[in-house]
């Protein structure tokens, strides 16, 4: 079984990890601005507790989903206190100073990750730890103790005293932006009822805690109210600035076609130069390019990709209106995607190798699985096969009625053939009856070699007598085979014992110990003979 596995909830728990990535990114230019970093630091923390939640869902054994729960607890543990801080410095509460806060405030979160660290020991944490259902990969539920709940009342009492915060804030017009506040608190509000449900046990899948879910929402909002409402009031920086240290690629066009702006990035992708490009004609201009000049036209907003000096791009053109109804110009973004284009490409090498990985591994399973229920010099089946068969069939023919013939065969004087011949040509010998049993076998029949120089073939459907007259016509035809062997023919006759069910016994071992008994009785007579056993008769013991 595969260490590793893909919920279909995962995908939210990625996303999640990303908005929180994107939102402490885009905070991260104002770190500096009240509650900056402790927003940052948030958001991080969210984005650990996210990312170790994606690693115990996709972790299949319950100890590696274990492993990783303890790490969430680096931002179950200090989320709390990181949006206590945000709130009172974004807030200017009681002029809260910026930074981590006092020590004090950390001590309930390291002695949380001491304990979740160390809960084998003593099981302050969890108290239990239980798989939701006997499934492969099933959550697990965790039964929480009493260091657990000390903690969680501890983080609750940090997160209504900064949600009290914020919520005052709100009514404050003067003391920050109504909308922002607002937004936080929609963001925050959202997480903290999901937590709540799960430790209430109000959870919509049992045991499975909905918390990390909700962060692809807070995310969302938060990620928002950063583009939206300027979280933390970032400045304006100037056109030049702004264009000049975009990644992407920037050319505005006026109604003439000519190159009324253009920024670095742009110049880069194109070879152009900044002293030709400005109020040049963009047909003359960018004519080396005419998969980017299709897009010059556009009469509406259009998208595509070029290849243009080995990079490419993602080409986006926007029309640009003074007012709904007269166009003056047209914008083109241009975007570098030649590293996802090789990422594309090493992944396809990569599923074409593991495709071919897979085919050879699945002929390989094949191949061992024959190998496993095959006798490796006759080709026919093995014992180990033959009698995970009989039970089978013994089976089917109780709900069907119809009866399942055995015959036992033992090649005569073998071990006389190998002392004058040599091991080599009896193991001719077993290949060219082993050949002969499966070339006079139907498809439902079973030949398989029993052990040296035994072979038994399964006959269902097949009453007492008919069985005993196909084992006299494999009889005659073993009497008349000659192989060559080194420049000699070799000729060998068998004696068979027939027995069938449910005749000769009401079990597997029965039924063969009842032809072994006639295959005994064949030998006796003279050998080269076919018995089969009567149906009244019972097995002599051996001596």
């Amino acid at each position: 079984m595969s260490a590793w596995q893909f919920p279909g909830y995962a995908i939210v728990l990625i996303l999640a990890v990303l908005f929180a990535c994107g939102s402490a990114a885009l905070a991260w230019p104002r770190r500096n601005a009240r509650g900056g970093t402790a927003f940052v630091l948030m958001m991080a923390a969210t984005a650990t507790w996210e990312l170790f939640r994606v690693l115990e869902a996709v972790a299949v054994l319950p100890d590696a989903k274990i492993f990783w729960a303890r790490f969430e607890y680096f931002g179950i543990a200090t989320v709390p206190v990181l949006w206590f801080l945000f709130t009172r410095q974004y807030s200017r509460r009681d002029h809260a100073r910026a930074g981590l806060g006092p020590a004090w405030l950390w001590i309930v979160p390291a002695l949380t990750l001491v304990l979740v660290f160390s809960n084998e020991y003593h099981g302050w944490l969890w108290a239990d730890i239980q798989p939701a259902s006997g499934e492969p990969g099933a959550h697990l539920v965790y039964i929480h103790g009493v260091g657990f709940w000390i903690a969680a009342v501890y983080s609750y009492l940090l997160i209504l005293l900064g949600t009290l915060v914020l919520a005052g804030a709100i009514l404050r017009r003067k003391a920050v932006n109504r909308r922002q506040a607002i937004s936080l608190l929609a963001g925050a509000i959202i997480t903290w009822i999901a937590n709540l449900a799960y430790l209430s046990g109000l959870s919509p899948v049992p045991g499975l805690d909905p918390t990390p879910f909700t962060f692809i929402l807070t995310g969302v909002i938060y990620v928002y109210t950063l583009y939206r409402y300027r979280l933390f009031d970032l400045v304006p920086v100037s056109r030049h600035t702004l264009l000049d240290n975009m990644i992407e690629g920037v050319l505005v066009l006026d109604n003439e076609h000519r190159i009324a702006d253009i920024n670095s990035a742009a110049m880069r992708f194109l070879g152009l130069s900044g002293d030709s490009s400005i109020g040049a004609d963009a047909p003359m201009l960018l004519g080396s390019w005419p998969q980017l000049l299709q897009y010059c036209d556009s009469p509406g907003e259009t998208r595509g990709e070029i290849y243009v000096l080995g990079r490419h791009l993602d080409v986006r053109a926007v029309p640009l209106h003074e007012s709904s109804r007269r166009r003056h110009g047209l914008l083109l973004v241009l975007r570098d995607i030649s590293n996802h284009w090789v990422a594309e490409e090493a992944l396809r090498d990569a599923n074409a190798r593991l495709q071919a990985h897979v085919a050879e591994i699945e002929a390989l399973q094949v191949k061992l699985q024959e190998q496993a229920i095959r006798d490796s010099l006759t080709g026919l089946f093995n014992r180990r096969y033959l009698e995970e068969t009989l039970q089978r069939e013994i089976a089917r023919s109780d709900r069907s009625g119809r009866p399942l013939g055995i015959v036992m065969i033992d090649i005569d004087h073998f071990k006389e053939l190998n002392d004058a011949h040599g091991h080599r040509a009896g193991d001719v010998a077993l290949q060219a009856l082993g050949a002969l049993l499966a070339a006079n076998t139907r498809g439902g029949d079973v030949a398989c070699r029993y052990g040296g120089e035994e072979f038994v073939l399964a006959l269902p459907g097949t009453t007492l007598e008919v069985a005993r007259e196909r084992a006299e016509r494999l009889r005659q035809a073993v009497e008349a085979l000659r192989v060559e062997h080194e420049g000699t023919l070799l000729s060998m006759t068998i004696s068979a014992g027939i027995a069938a069910y449910p005749a000769h016994g009401e079990r597997v071992d029965q039924v063969l110990d009842n032809a072994d008994q006639a295959l005994y009785q064949a030998k006796n007579n003279g050998r080269n003979h076919c018995v089969a056993r009567a149906v009244e008769a019972r097995p002599p013991s051996k001596t």
